[in-house]
């Protein structure tokens, strides 16, 4: 893969972590993100709908994952396949339980054991979906990702990681993220006028623009449609009627 500049961002935690413990965070803060079987604490997987939908339209890509929300025990349990207490000379080191641990050849980097991102949910390891098989990510995606992730409160951790990205706007949940949810409140919804034999769907809290491409259009990465069906609607209120066909 090309040599890429990755932004790096200081991570805010979001409130709903507080008083959690890494890699053991109880069950209500994780929900799926979109993104195959993939957990990630509230705040972060609304981002990552967002962010995921964004690219698989622009880039006409699936993404899944190979990592995201993991446990202290898997934490460990990699940490130690990727470390070991016998001295490599001239190899990266961390130090664990009093111990100095060497980076196995041919690894990469793993976090100390209840330090990770990815034990607060926050962190995910992006791949590509091809012939319902996970592939690494291409660069046409890091590009794009180098490019948005910050407009959807997201940013890599390490140069070395294209594949990880993590969340780090904590409880401000990016405009960018608002707009595809259509969460931003408005105290009246404005009348749209739509031609009598056009299709329309009444909002109703919780839609977005991918769950109604996915309803009406058969496939949720078709939402740009809609959105061109629908010039002067920018936030989706409930009660709004907009056009579906």
């Amino acid at each position: 893969m090309p040599a890429f500049v990755l932004p790096i961002q200081k991570v805010t935690k979001p409130s709903c972590l507080k008083g959690q413990e890494n890699g053991k965070l109880a069950p209500g803060i994780l929900k799926k993100c979109d993104v195959g079987s993939a957990l990630m604490a509230e705040p972060a997987a609304r981002a990552m709908r967002a962010m995921v939908a964004a690219m698989r339209a622009a880039l006409n890509l699936d993404y899944t994952h190979v990592g995201a929300y993991r446990t202290y025990k898997g934490q460990e349990d990699l940490f130690r396949s990727r470390y070991t207490t016998t001295p490599l000379p001239g190899r990266p080191t961390k130090k664990w339980n009093g111990e100095t641990w060497y980076q196995k050849p041919g690894t990469a980097m793993a976090a100390v054991p209840g330090t990770s991102n990815h034990g607060w949910g926050l962190a995910i390891d992006l791949a590509e979906k091809v012939n319902g098989k996970a592939v690494s990510i291409s660069p046409r995606s890091v590009k794009w990702l180098i490019k948005h992730a910050a407009q959807y409160g997201f940013c890599a951790e390490a140069q070395s990681e294209p594949w990880h990205w993590r969340y780090f706007t904590g409880d401000k949940i990016p405009a960018a993220v608002l707009a595809f949810e259509g969460a931003t409140v408005a105290p009246v919804a404005p009348v749209t006028p739509v031609a009598p034999s056009a299709k329309t769907h009444t909002i109703v809290k919780g839609d977005t623009w991918w769950k109604l491409a996915t309803k009406y259009l058969g496939a949720g990465k078709r939402y740009p449609e809609l959105q061109a069906l629908n010039p002067n609607v920018s936030t989706l209120v409930p009660g709004r009627k907009v056009r579906v066909g």
